[in-house]
This record gives C-alpha cells, sequence and structure tokens, in this order.
C-alpha cells in the first residue's frame, strides 16, 4: 500500500492498482513525494520502483524536500503535516490570485483531466476535510434558503446577491482546494466587488436570455404559422407543434452552449478580484474552447448521482453537493494547466 503527499496533506493508503491510475492521470508526478512501508522515508517517486511507470520529468525541475513518514498502524501517533511547499522548494505556481483572497495555484491538475479523474481526486482532497465542506454548504443553502422566504422582495433580494455571495462561495472552494486554510467567512468576502459581481450576473442572464430568443425565434415562426393556418390555440396544426418544438429545442440548445462557454466566470472574479466584467467572460470563453464536452460529461455525472440520491430520502446531498464544487473547482484547475501549457 502507498502513501503519497499533496498540499502537505497524506493521502492514502491505496494499492497499487490506484497508484497506477494515479499515475496515468497525472496526479502523481516525478516530483510528487511518495512513502510505502519499508521506506526510511518520504522520497520523490522519481527516486522508488515507481520511476519506470512514470513519463519523463522536466529537466531541471526543483525537488521538494521529503517529509515524515504517516504513522503505522496502531502508533496511535497523529501524523505530523510539515511543510515541503514554502521556500526555495516551494511548487511552481501562477500568480492567478491577487495575493489576499485566495491563494495561488500550487498543485497544477493536468489538462483534459477526463471527469472521473477529477472526481477521484477530489475525493483524495476532501479525504478528512468532509466536514468543512458540508458545513460550507449547508450554511450557504441555509442563508439562500432564509432570504428567498423572506415576503414579497426575498427572490429579487437572492438575485441581488447571488453574484456576489457565489463569488465568495468559490473563494472558499479555490482556497479549500490548493490546500490553503479555508474558512466559511470566505462566503461573505466578495462584497468589497458587490456591483462588479452584480453586474457579472445580470450580464450572464441577458446574454443566455437573449440566445435563447434568438435560436427558438424559428420555432416561433414556424409556430405563428401554423397557429394562424389552424385558426387559433384550440386546435394547433401538425405545423404549430412542430414550431414549439423546435423553439424549445432551439431554446435548450443556447441555454447549455451559453452555460458552458461562461461556466467559468465567476471562477475567474474570485480567483482575481481585478479581473474586469467582460474579460471574465471573454476568458471563461477562451478556458472553456475545447473543454466544453468534459465538463458535460463531468455535470451529467452528478446530475445522475443526484438522482440516487433519491434513494437516501435526500440525505446524500449533504455529500454530494460538496463533492460536486470541489470537482468543478479541480475542473478550473485543469483549465489553468492547459492555459499555462498554450501560452
Amino acid at each position: 500500500m502507498w502513501y503519497y503527499a499533496i498540499y502537505n496533506r497524506q493521502n492514502g493508503p491505496v494499492s497499487e492498482a490506484d497508484m497506477d491510475r494515479l499515475i496515468a492521470q497525472g496526479f502523481i508526478t516525478a516530483q510528487t513525494l511518495v512513502w510505502r512501508e519499508g521506506m526510511p522515508d518520504w522520497q520523490p517517486a522519481a527516486q522508488t520502483e515507481l520511476a519506470a511507470k512514470l513519463p519523463p520529468s522536466v529537466p531541471g525541475e526543483e525537488l521538494p524536500p521529503v517529509v515524515s513518514p504517516p504513522d503505522q498502524p496502531g502508533s496511535g501517533g497523529a501524523y505530523p503535516q510539515r511543510s515541503y511547499g514554502t521556500g526555495a522548494h516551494s511548487y511552481r505556481s501562477r500568480p492567478r490570485s491577487s495575493g489576499e483572497e485566495v491563494p495561488p495555484t500550487r498543485f497544477e491538475i493536468p489538462a483534459k483531466t477526463p471527469a472521473r479523474g477529477l472526481m477521484g481526486l477530489a475525493s483524495d482532497l476532501m479525504s478528512g476535510r468532509w466536514g468543512l465542506g458540508i458545513g460550507f454548504c449547508l450554511i450557504y443553502g441555509l442563508i439562500a434558503f432564509g432570504i428567498g422566504m423572506v415576503p414579497y422582495i426575498g427572490g429579487m433580494i437572492n438575485m441581488l446577491l447571488f453574484g456576489v455571495l457565489e463569488v465568495g462561495a468559490l473563494r472558499f472552494w479555490l482556497t479549500y482546494t490548493r490546500g490553503g486554510d479555508a474558512k466559511i467567512d470566505q462566503l461573505f468576502s466578495a462584497f468589497p466587488i458587490f456591483l462588479k459581481a452584480l453586474l457579472a450576473y445580470l450580464l450572464l442572464n441577458a446574454i443566455l436570455i437573449l440566445s435563447c430568443l434568438v435560436m427558438a425565434m424559428p420555432g416561433f415562426i414556424l409556430m405563428a404559422i401554423g397557429f394562424s393556418q389552424s385558426g387559433g390555440m384550440e386546435e394547433p396544426s401538425p405545423l404549430a407543434i412542430a414550431g414549439v418544438a423546435l423553439a424549445v429545442v432551439g431554446a435548450l440548445i443556447a441555454l447549455t452552449i451559453i452555460m458552458l462557454n461562461l461556466a467559468q466566470v465567476f471562477y475567474i472574479l474570485a480567483d482575481d478580484a481585478r479581473v474586469g466584467v467582460v474579460e471574465s467572460l471573454q476568458r471563461s470563453r477562451a478556458l472553456m474552447r475545447g473543454n466544453k464536452w468534459r465538463l458535460f460529461r463531468l455535470q451529467l455525472l452528478f446530475m445522475l448521482l443526484a438522482l440516487g440520491c433519491i434513494f437516501t430520502l435526500g440525505i446524500g446531498i449533504l455529500w454530494l453537493v460538496p463533492y460536486s464544487r470541489c470537482s468543478l473547482t479541480c475542473f478550473y484547475e485543469s483549465l489553468l494547466s492547459e492555459e499555462k501549457g498554450t501560452a
């Protein structure tokens, strides 16, 4: 059984087959610290028997210092979480954040990582920290539900606050996924950019509505012709029914494409508050180029898991929501790796 360290966190034990999977997906690299029983200390994977399974390493890349091996079963001690990501030997990071709201990326998730690989990594990253993720999602959900229950104006308030709370929530998940000190109060950390977050939300919805109307227009025209020929809506003609179907399909296609294209807008604003609204839209489209199908598959998997939660009387949602949030954040990190590779 193997152990490996990511974000200064011990993960494992995992089997030999699981290690092969992690290596194939690019999560275990030549510089990843690993340990198994019989080894005197943590070592980079390139210096162990795993070296034969690893892809060629980047010449000149520095290795992080080793950390203490994990506690043996039954020892009763706590694993000392020593830093190996600071100082002269820190992992290379990209200045993706302003340095204040969220930490920069340290562990680069490989570009084009498949949906199941992202879900596996998210599960590893959440190991031992599920309570924090579940608690955050509960608090966020209760706040949104409570605001929505305000008579007459609850829906309006939720609309005004959605953008700023979503940016704050994604700051939490970026910090959480990057191994930083994620805190519940990060949910409210984006209020200094309230107007920017609100404008992004309104502009995003305006684009969605306009795109749906444009794509549904042929169906509307066909529907109008059909109703005019049938003499009204009481006995619609086949042409009118076809027009309704065409309008619905067109609107759904537009909605899906635009939502996938602009799925990273709030992540971009959460990662760097200095980015403008229009720039965040443009960058999201650039990041999602060639990646829309991958995100669609990831979202589809979680939709199927959500259906499965019916058999748990909805209790499984408590685990599914933070799991999906962490997986989607891993997807965003994989986009950053691809962006870096093409820069």
